[in-house]
């Protein structure tokens, strides 16, 4: 496996700190000349063909300074060659002079003045120099750990940590499924995590030299959305770019393409999902060559696909291609074993964000992090520990520094509809109707968890609940028209 993408999750945030303080774009590039990571726009410019080039002169040269992209000696042989997207470059390699892993790439595609770039590449320099370092400290901390199997040890963000018998089962799982090829569904909640668990697949999965691309289904306009999955050549539409552009099942062949919130994919385009994951290839827009796309799918939803299908608004033969393995992430209240991991987690991670000094809970405050219901689950409780360490006033975050929701006797305001707060014990309870409902739903969700969620899995589930097949469709079609 190659080094670089050993520390991919550390890549990440170097592209994150890099693009947010000097507003560049930013590529990470093994010494095979292959796109190891990039921020999205990099991506969406030029795409994941490397110039071989420019990274070979880099290796040669220690550093490489594009200021005229396009008309410079090292830009020969590029295709963007006199019509290039960006407008200033900087390469350099990462690791030992002689034996380099790869490099490090900041493009600018603002426009900048002449008089301006002078300072801007001086920036830059900086940035890059520095974090040029931090990647080879990481490599280098990485010594030793190399022999280590997917199945021997699973690379899980913090952020989705915890204790509780469900999440420690969903693990167990991913540990399965990530030395496999297999598409993955993932289903929960908004805020559970889903990205995290997609990501946390890929990086121990087969796949993990190859890309990871993330899209937000729900997100991008329907119009827009098959360009951005397919791709286009020059001229196939009123603002398509005049050099074309390759897809994201094209920029994710042999890695991995992340569907966020595939339940909000319009059922004209689910078609053509279907056929490209048939076939492993894809034809752009406009287009009549076609390219490969073995890609593996991993989608995330937050809505009942099952239900949709009844209702015709969901492909019965895309849900059987994308769920091969469905996993399922219970909501923050139904492990509340989990909370105060989570919120130590957030407090100490905001504490070195701010550079401030060790600052801790109070016994209330916790109390009453346990007692909220969490309908946000881990992003709410993320927001709530952020706010509430810019309101307290000393070293303890006392109950008064929560958000007027969470704080108690106000927490009924973000609780589920009917829902009340005991004010003696601190904890919820619910009308009679309201109360039955949450137990069926609890008892259907844990049924099917054990039994599976495929039409065979219904099947035992209604046998082991003592129900027609029927009757438990129209429950869990119920539960789910209420959701919404």
């Amino acid at each position: 496996m190659n080094e670089l993408r050993r520390i991919y999750p550390f890549l990440e945030n170097i592209i994150k700190m890099l693009t947010l303080s000097l507003d560049v774009e930013v590529a990470i590039i093994d010494k095979e000349c292959k796109l190891v990571i990039s921020s999205e726009k990099y991506r969406y410019y030029k795409g994941r063909e490397v110039h071989q080039f420019s990274v070979e002169e880099a290796f040669k040269e220690g550093r490489l300074i594009i200021s005229k992209p396009g008309f410079m000696e090292s830009c020969k042989g590029c295709r963007f060659q006199f019509k290039c997207p960006s407008s200033v470059e900087l390469v350099q390699p990462i690791g030992q002079k002689n034996d380099p892993a790869g490099i490090i790439s900041v493009t600018s595609f603002q426009i900048i003045k002449e008089c301006e770039k002078e300072d801007a590449l001086e920036k830059y320099e900086k940035a890059l120099g520095y974090a040029s370092n931090l990647v080879d400290f990481a490599l280098k901390t990485l010594s030793g750990k190399s022999s280590l199997s997917f199945s021997d040890s699973l690379a899980l963000p913090v952020t989705i940590a915890g204790k509780s018998n469900s999440l420690l089962d969903l693990t167990e799982k991913i540990k399965k499924v990530s030395q496999t090829s297999s598409n993955v569904l993932i289903t929960g909640e908004t805020g559970t995590g889903k990205e995290l668990f997609a990501k946390t697949i890929h990086t121990n999965g087969p796949r993990v030299e190859q890309a990871f691309i993330p899209i937000n289904c729900a997100a991008i306009p329907d119009n827009l959305l098959e360009s951005e999955l397919f791709g286009y050549e020059p001229g196939a539409f009123t603002g398509a770019l005049k050099t074309g552009k390759a897809g994201l099942f094209e920029q994710a062949h042999m890695g991995t393409l992340f569907l966020d919130e595939i339940g909000d994919m319009p059922i004209t385009l689910q078609a053509k999902i279907l056929r490209v994951l048939q076939d492993k290839k894809v034809r752009r827009i406009g287009g009549t060559g076609v390219f490969n796309a073995d890609v593996r799918i991993i989608s995330a939803t937050n809505r009942n696909l099952e239900a949709m299908i009844e209702k015709k608004a969901f492909r019965l033969d895309l849900f059987y291609r994308i769920a091969v393995v469905p996993l399922h992430i219970p909501p923050l209240r139904e492990r509340k074993e989990d909370i105060e991991v989570l919120a130590r987690f957030f407090l100490d991670k905001f504490v070195k964000e701010m550079g401030l000094k060790k600052i801790c809970f109070s016994k209330e405050t916790l109390a009453v992090l346990n007692a909220h219901q969490w309908l946000g689950n881990a992003r709410e409780l993320e927001n709530a520990v952020e706010y509430a360490l810019n309101m307290c006033e000393k070293n303890t975050i006392t109950p008064q520094a929560l958000p007027d929701s969470i704080q108690k006797g106000k927490i009924n305001k973000m609780t589920l509809p009917g829902q009340k707060i005991d004010p003696v014990i601190g904890t919820p309870f619910l009308p009679y109707k309201e109360a039955v409902l949450n137990f069926e739903k609890s008892l259907f969700t844990s049924t099917l968890e054990q039994t599976g969620s495929d039409l065979e899995g219904k099947k035992r589930a209604a046998q082991k609940l003592g129900l027609g097949l029927r009757t438990l469709y129209r429950k869990l079609e119920q539960h789910q028209a209420l959701d919404v």
